[in-house]
């Protein structure tokens, strides 16, 4: 059996860190993972700012892309269980590793635990020696996390994750380069980037710093200051994903940049709650607005560099 260790990818969400150190037990490239990574939503009928931005288009973290990403191009099956027992000792075979779908209220070792109620996902196993099991959330903690059998019986979904021997890795790629030409098309023609420019065009409505998140005094978990790191990441993400399909090097200079810039909103943001000055937030905007702008011309650039 491979051994999993909580890696920590600082730029990974936690659906993605879960999936790569799965890659890393069994040297795989997790680079095409980020197929779907270069999105942005909004969602103009929730009540602050900070609820309707979101990195995904469908509002959703989106395990079911991945696994659909995972098996085609990862060699990892990953099949869904929902079990009103909850998982189990005797529910874990050997050679297998499950992604456990939870809320993060309830995560002992999350942040956000007894404090806010977010989807969270980690990994368990069974250890080789003692066979305990443990979760293994790179995500939160560079800790094993001993899982009690009373623990593991609130688990009630979970995704069995195996290794598939036979994808080979020659057959799909050009396949991969078709699919993520196709996505990048379809992110212009539905338009992500005027949706960033309608993002950056309510910000100048905003008069109360309680419109932006729904709480502002835990900033770090402020849910303005998480999806706007999430945003960022993804463009760091999606860098390392034009490395791996071997797009020029001005492409990915241009990426990194625009992760730069995502960075530089989110933290303009937490400078705007930490101090309550709604002042600042026009600055924001006008970033937010050059950065639409630089990723609708760099969506060309790569649709001609996938040809």
């Amino acid at each position: 059996m491979k051994k999993i260790l909580p890696n920590r990818y600082k730029t990974l969400n936690c659906i993605e860190n879960c999936f790569v150190n799965v890659c890393d037990a069994y040297s795989i490239d997790y680079r095409p993972l980020f197929l779907l990574s270069w999105d942005f939503g909004y969602d103009d009928s929730k009540p602050t700012i900070g609820e309707r931005i979101h990195y995904h288009n469908n509002h959703e973290l989106g395990i079911d892309n991945y696994i659909d990403i995972a098996s085609k191009y990862l060699r990892l099956n990953c099949e869904e269980n929902i079990s009103e027992c909850g998982l189990s000792e005797s529910t874990i075979q050997e050679n297998h590793f499950y992604i456990i779908s939870t809320d993060s209220f309830d995560c002992k070792w999350n942040l956000a635990y007894q404090k806010h109620h977010y989807p969270h996902y980690f990994l368990v196993e069974k250890t080789d020696v003692t066979n305990s099991i443990v979760g293994i959330d790179s995500f939160s903690s560079s800790n094993l996390q001993y899982l009690t059998a009373d623990y593991l019986k609130t688990l009630r979904k979970f995704y069995r994750i195996c290794f598939l021997e036979n994808n080979a890795e020659r057959f799909w790629q050009q396949e991969f380069k078709r699919t993520y030409s196709e996505f990048i098309l379809s992110q212009i023609q539905i338009g992500i980037f005027n949706t960033m420019n309608f993002f950056a065009c309510e910000l100048f409505e905003i008069d109360d710093i309680h419109s932006l998140s729904p709480q502002i005094v835990d900033i770090s978990n402020a849910y303005i200051i998480r999806r706007l790191s999430y945003i960022a990441n993804s463009r760091y993400n999606t860098m390392l994903l034009f490395k791996y399909l071997c797009l020029d090097d001005e492409i990915i200079e241009n990426m990194k940049n625009i992760y730069g810039e995502w960075e530089a909103v989110k933290n303009h943001f937490i400078k705007i709650l930490a101090s309550k000055n709604i002042s600042r937030i026009g600055q924001a905007s006008e970033i937010i607005k050059s950065i639409a702008y630089a990723e609708e011309n760099l969506a060309a650039k790569v649709l001609k560099g996938l040809v």
